[in-house]
């Protein structure tokens, strides 16, 4: 089987804005890492560029999916994603998040399977916004350990939630941007249930560093 989820449901604050935050917050979580197309970069309004500084619209990226140890197929017994082609489907991400040591990861037999980051552009605003795409069939064979497991209705076919434990630090990563660029900078402190607050860094030593570091543990 192959499922394919593109997770950005409309009554849930869960698309992202900036790739700079995504990319923080792939550097919070332990053995995952955001990738640009070569010669590509990201642009100080968290968008991602050409190599002529273009800003990009529309995805070409690969990644991982059932389709790649299946000769380009996917089984079908899955809704695609609203919009999106089998062609489209592995193929259609501005950046991608992927697994950084895959011998870190439980072995399913296969590579971990990729998240893209796929644009979209809202026709009246302008407004660019990215969702995660993935398939999530077995867990996305080890990436799901990571970023958070999918959680599906399957008599409706339908996506519950995804990618929580990486979209918690993208938030994350967002307030601490937002903080950053109004001259002042939050940490994070990690609870006993798992959860985070967020402290004032009244000192604004984060400020001073290229790249926030990634919250305290």
């Amino acid at each position: 089987m192959s499922h394919v989820v593109e997770y950005a449901p409309g009554a849930v604050e869960q698309k992202l804005r900036n790739i700079t935050a995504a990319k923080m917050a792939a550097e919070c979580q332990d053995n995952l890492e955001l990738v640009l197309p070569k010669g590509h970069t990201i642009g100080e309004d968290g968008h991602v560029r050409d190599a002529n500084g273009q800003l990009v619209t529309k995805g070409g990226m690969h990644y991982r999916t059932w389709k790649d140890d299946h000769s380009g197929r996917l089984v079908g017994d899955w809704p695609m994603p609203t919009g999106m082609t089998l062609a489209d489907v592995g193929e259609n991400a501005v950046a991608i998040l992927r697994v950084k040591d895959k011998s870190k990861v439980k072995s399913y037999g296969t590579a971990p399977y990729e998240i893209g980051l796929v644009p979209h552009v809202d026709k009246k605003t302008g407004e660019i916004t990215y969702s995660l795409a993935h398939d999530f069939y077995q867990g996305g064979y080890g990436i799901e350990d990571i970023v958070g497991k999918t959680e599906v209705d399957r008599s409706s076919k339908k996506v519950i939630s995804a990618h929580g434990e990486y979209l918690m630090f993208y938030q994350m990563m967002s307030a601490k941007l937002a903080a950053q660029e109004s001259g002042w900078d939050i940490n994070f402190k990690k609870l006993a249930d798992g959860t985070y607050e967020g402290v004032a860094d009244t000192a604004n030593t984060g400020l001073n560093q290229a790249i926030p570091a990634p919250p305290q543990y």
